[in-house]
């Protein structure tokens, strides 16, 4: 094989991200923000623990990150009426047309990568994605996501 498996996967996961971030370059914001504000969208009410879980990253990178989307107006904080010590992450007002342009974009992303492989040969790449990811994760403990890019707006 003349290209390592590990550098045709960083280029891959690379070119997924410039395809799906040209989907949204009007929004400014940052692909572990749209991650965040996705994920937020999809499970409102869950806490900042649920939401690192969801996004494997450390619960202090993603405090840090809901912090940032509150001060942006893109999502707000409320008190669990249930539990007075846990907060709830919901998406605010201001930033549900940004979320939906958001998903639209991932639709695209993903129409593109179904379009281009053949069912057998996703179901088998999710395989051994999912395969490489548990030995991953296994082998280092945890695995954190991007580091912040302070080029963003958000």
């Amino acid at each position: 094989m003349s290209r390592e498996i590990r550098q045709l996967l960083l280029t891959t996961a690379r070119a997924v991200s410039r395809y799906n971030r040209a989907q949204t370059t009007e929004l400014n914001v940052s692909p572990v923000h749209s991650m965040a504000l996705l994920a937020i969208d999809e499970d409102p009410g869950q806490t900042v623990g649920a939401l690192a879980a969801r996004l494997d990253l450390k619960q202090s990178r993603t405090s840090m990150l809901v912090d940032a989307l509150i001060e942006a107006d893109l999502v707000r904080r409320e008190t669990d009426p249930q539990d007075r010590r846990r907060a709830q992450l919901y998406i605010a007002d201001s930033a549900k047309e940004m979320v939906k342009d958001l998903s639209r974009a991932r639709e695209t992303t993903e129409k593109l990568i179904q379009e281009t492989l053949s069912v057998d040969e996703a179901a088998r790449f999710m395989r051994v994605l999912e395969k490489l990811y548990a030995r991953l994760s296994e082998e280092t403990g945890e695995i954190e996501g991007d580091p912040p890019a302070d080029n963003y707006v958000l």
